[in-house]
């Protein structure tokens, strides 16, 4: 194989090529052919020699076959200095397509000349194919300098190269297996416009000799409204070498210029010893590279779908006022840094043993690196490996070359000079975030930022790098999203930490201070700085997504804006199991408290359960979100009682209150009783006597029946009559004779009762309410022995079915439904007497007695909140009544006074938790009772009613009845 003649080549021939003049006749293309070989297609009837002339193409297309018998543009030594020139004037347009022959073994390096693509005005056009060569070792065209798109005094020049080929191997991946190189390289500069193509071929950059160009042997999109831009693909390669520059010798984007470079892709290919492999498309900078150098320069570089790029040396990224901007996106595009090449441009001695440096913003530049989608940024150290490569089916041998990189070592710097800019940003979805591996980022002097915009919720990523820095005014860690997870002590950072969103996770110390705004939520069991926490911003204590009892440190101030701090609790008595925060600073402003109970049962405490523990100034305030509940218990947020035991200066949960008597109580929930008050209104709901049924009856006739009712009671429940029910009843009950004989009546009846509840504490200013709709279907048998004359005795019994829809709404709970059934059976007796029979009105007086049993479903439900409802399984429950009846029937009319003593068995109570909340409704109730029947005529009569109910515990109770009955 041939060395590479820009390795070793004498400097005098580089300074010849720079000051040379072009004196010469040119070769300028007219051809009526498009045959590059045929004479008469040049101005001077013969074939061009770059070392004799310039040769130009301004216009149409030429073709050109390189083989052995005509290796290359320099036919004569190859030591010209001369241009092969395409669209090199205004307007012109020409073309050159090249082709290299299979089999040709070696092109003519056109030493001294240059190759310049649309120059002062024009538009030209390159095309180098080499995918019908097999030789790709040895073959490739070489130039000294090679321009595309030189605007040259501002005018509009294009040019354009496509270097084509079928992938570049990885033994093929040294500066010898190139396809088009040249010593120095500019595409879009002066104002013009350029692009190169790099498709499964290769372009290689030397810099063997000394540049003219300002010392960049390599530039895309140099001045003002210049534009360059190199894609490459297939497999391809672009290569910038060591040379003879002292100082970084590649630069995209300058002085004004925008500067592009695309890197993208895989093709299936060979590694060095001939296996299958995929092979990345690759550009290589081997002596440093700069990205937006100068003022309102636009460099970037995107690396895609696999891409590669390989730098060593420093490498900067937006400089002296210039912008530049890095992207790589897609899990296998990679970026890896390494030291310095070589410290002797001249012999080319290699030093492998430094790490990658890179910098984002020199010199009041802007630099930003987004890698995105599993993308990898790494920094160390990378060497070359040659190696022996055997082509069997072209027999033949080359020496192989391939690359060895070790990351996780390098320089990763955010800004060299306070006027500044460097952003670094990692995107991805979950497990596909990018990577940037470098042991730690030095936040500089200027503006550094390292910002996550990931969507990353599994909790699993981890940003691992050191943060280092004296920068305290402009250095900043953002996340905009996803969950990011620290776990390394991180307290050398002494910037700014912002969440803007998703969730930022610290688990061990990060210096500097934290702001976290709306939409963002802090969490972790580690130590931040101080602290600000703003409206609709979110601190959890502990790790995402688990319910271990942490603590988190906040080492400064904090400050509330009316944020949300999460507690996870296992709600109790005072040594209740509890997330807590330590404040070692002093606390300002309004913050609010949310604690979610990790199945604690709820109990009474004295102290209280410490939450948040304060060390300076407690100035700020802390008020719960919503409810804290546990089984039957209210929890309050409270600052410390030191006559309790407490810190004054902490905040804690109490479940106790302070009772007028002395002595501290139990703060009950009022949803307990309003779950008292449906368990007693589905036993309740569908009582009623004879009278209120169906007044009195006619043994004559058979009859249908309808009444409405309405009723309202209150009673207390819960210890010290904490609680007080309101319950609100309306009902609508119907019914028939089925059968009458003498004095036996036998009926079938219906009902549907809507009840309403609300519970009130004592000691809240909130309530919860309960709603019922309840349905009943039963039977009932009356004997009916009595007479206007000589009154008698009457027997009624029924039995029901009844089945209601409940729920509760508890104060800033969820909702609660449920269903119940139950049953009422009654039997009840009475017997009139006649006490005065005059014309104006007959008087009777009529001694009653009754007993009720009620029944409701074992109650066992589950609230939203983890707390368990039930009732004992002893559910039955009796209400008995003794009464007197005083009637006086004057004409259609009879007018009515009952007074009833009613007794129930027992109370209801509900278990919350494992704690009973008892209903104290009176156990003895006494009951007035007036109305009026009224036989609208002989079929037909009205009645109506109005009742009120006292008892102790300020049992109270007033309703009404109106209902209509037909006889038939």
């Amino acid at each position: 194989m041939k060395k590479s003649p820009f390795i070793l080549k004498p400097m005098f021939i580089g300074m010849l090529s720079v000051i040379s003049s072009y004196s010469v006749a040119d070769a300028i293309w007219n051809g009526s052919t498009k045959d590059y070989k045929e004479g008469n297609n040049w101005s001077t009837n013969t074939l061009p020699d770059l070392t004799v002339e310039n040769i130009i193409i301004n216009s149409g297309q030429a073709n050109l076959v390189l083989d052995d018998s005509y290796p290359g543009f320099s036919q004569w030594g190859g030591s010209g200095n001369n241009k092969l020139i395409i669209g090199g004037s205004a307007s012109a347009s020409g073309m050159l397509n090249v082709s290299i022959a299979d089999g040709t073994s070696y092109i003519q390096p056109d030493y001294g000349s240059t190759l310049a693509v649309g120059e002062n005005g024009g538009h030209g056009t390159l095309t180098l194919d080499t995918t019908t060569n097999s030789n790709l070792l040895n073959v490739g065209i070489s130039f000294d300098n090679i321009t595309v798109g030189d605007g040259v005094n501002g005018q509009q020049s294009q040019g354009f190269i496509n270097i084509l080929g079928s992938g570049k191997n990885i033994y093929q991946q040294s500066m010898g297996g190139q396809s088009l190189a040249s010593g120095e390289l500019e595409v879009g500069t002066n104002g013009g416009s350029g692009t190169i193509n790099i498709d499964g071929s290769s372009l290689d950059i030397s810099g063997s000799l000394p540049s003219v160009n300002d010392g960049d042997v390599f530039t895309l999109g140099n001045g003002t409204n210049s534009t360059g831009t190199i894609n490459v693909l297939g497999g391809g390669k672009l290569a910038v070498s060591v040379g003879y520059q002292p100082a970084n010798s590649a630069v995209i984007g300058k002085d004004g210029g925008t500067g592009i470079l695309n890197i993208s892709g895989q093709f299936d290919g060979f590694d060095m010893i001939g296996d299958p492999t995929k092979v990345s498309s690759r550009a290589v900078f081997y002596k440093g590279l700069v990205v937006g150098d100068g003022l309102d320069s636009q460099g970037s570089i995107n690396i895609k779908d696999g891409g590669l790029l390989i730098t060593y040396g420093e490498t900067i990224i937006g400089k002296n006022d210039g912008t530049g901007n890095i992207l790589l996106s897609g899990e296998n595009s990679r970026w890896e840094l390494s030291g310095k090449a070589s410290t002797d441009g001249v012999n080319s001695s290699y030093d492998w043993s430094q790490d990658g440096v890179l910098t984002l913003g020199s010199a009041g530049g802007t630099g930003t690196l987004t890698i995105d989608d599993g993308a990898v940024v790494s920094l160390g150290v990378g060497r070359s490996i040659y190696g022996y490569y055997e082509d069997h089916d072209n027999n033949q041998y080359f020496n192989s070359y391939d690359y060895e990189f070790v990351g996780g070592t390098g320089t990763f710097n955010l800004t060299d000079s306070a006027d500044s800019t460097g952003t670094l940003i990692l995107k991805g979805d979950a497990g596909k975030v990018g990577v940037l591996d470098t042991p730690q980022v030095n936040f500089g002097p200027g503006t550094a930022s390292v910002v996550f915009n990931h969507n990353d919720y599994t909790g699993s990523y981890e940003f691992t790098p050191e943060l280092v820095g004296s920068n305290a005014t402009n250095s900043y860690l953002v996340n905009n999203s996803g969950i990011t997870v620290f776990n390394r002590d991180t307290s050398q950072f002494i910037g700014h930490s912002i969440v803007n969103g998703g969730v930022f996770e610290v688990n061990s110390i990060l210096g500097g201070d934290m702001t976290i705004n709306n939409g963002g939520t802090l969490t972790g069991i580690g130590t931040v700085g101080s602290t600000v926490l703003n409206t609709g911003g979110t601190i959890a204590i502990g790790q995402y997504n688990t319910t271990t009892v942490s603590t988190l440190t906040i080492n400064g101030d904090y400050q509330g804006n009316n944020g949300t701090i999460v507690f996870d609790t296992v709600l109790g008595n005072d040594s209740s199991t509890t997330d807590k925060l330590i404040i070692t600073g002093d606390t300002s402003g309004s913050t609010y408290v949310k604690v979610n109970n990790l199945g604690g049962l709820g109990d009474q405490t004295i102290r209280g359960i410490e939450l948040i523990s304060i060390q300076g100034a407690s100035n700020g305030t802390f008020t719960s979100s919503g409810r804290i509940v546990a089984g039957a218990y209210n929890y309050s947020l409270v600052k410390g009682d030191a006559s309790k035991g407490a810190d004054p200066n902490n905040w804690y949960l109490t479940s106790q209150y302070a009772k007028a008597s002395g002595g501290l109580g139990k703060d009950l929930r009022t949803e307990s009783a309003t779950y008292i008050g449906l368990i007693e209104n589905n036993i309740a709901a569908f009582n009623h006597s004879f009278h209120d049924r169906q007044q009195t009856l006619n043994n004559g006739y058979e009859s249908s029946w309808m009444r409405v009712e309405y009723a309202h009671d209150k009673y207390h429940a819960g210890e010290n009559n904490l609680l007080e029910n309101k319950v609100t009843r309306k009902l609508v009950h119907l019914g028939t004779d089925l059968y009458q004989h003498d004095q036996l009546h036998l009926g079938i009846m219906a009902a549907y009762a809507n009840s309403d509840i609300t519970s009130n504490s004592r000691i809240k200013d909130y309530h919860s309410t309960g709603k019922s709709d309840g349905y009943s279907a039963g039977v009932y048998a009356t004997w009916y022995d009595q007479d206007a004359i000589s009154g008698g005795l009457y027997i009624d019994s029924y039995a029901q079915y009844n089945w209601f829809r409940n729920q509760v709404n508890g104060h800033n709970l969820a909702q609660e439904k449920f269903n119940t059934q139950g049953h009422t059976i009654s039997i009840e007796t009475g017997y009139n007497f006649v006490i005065s029979n005059s014309k104006q009105a007959i008087w009777t007086v009529e001694p009653q007695a009754q007993i009720i049993y009620g029944n409701s479903s074992t109650f066992n439900y589950t609230e939203d909140n983890g707390t368990r409802i039930h009732t004992n399984n002893d559910k039955g429950q009796i209400r008995s009544r003794l009464g007197v009846r005083l009637q006086a029937e004057i004409e259609n009319a009879k007018l009515f006074l009952t007074s009833n003593y009613w007794n129930q068995n027992k109370h209801t109570a509900v278990h919350m938790d494992g704690t009973e909340v008892r209903n104290n409704r009176a156990k003895n109730l006494f009951e007035i009772k007036t109305g009026v029947q009224y036989n609208i005529n002989d079929k037909i009569q009205a009645f109506a009613q109005l009742n009120a109910i006292t008892g102790e515990n300020s049992t109270r109770s007033y309703g009404g009845n109106v209902g209509i009955k037909y006889q038939w």
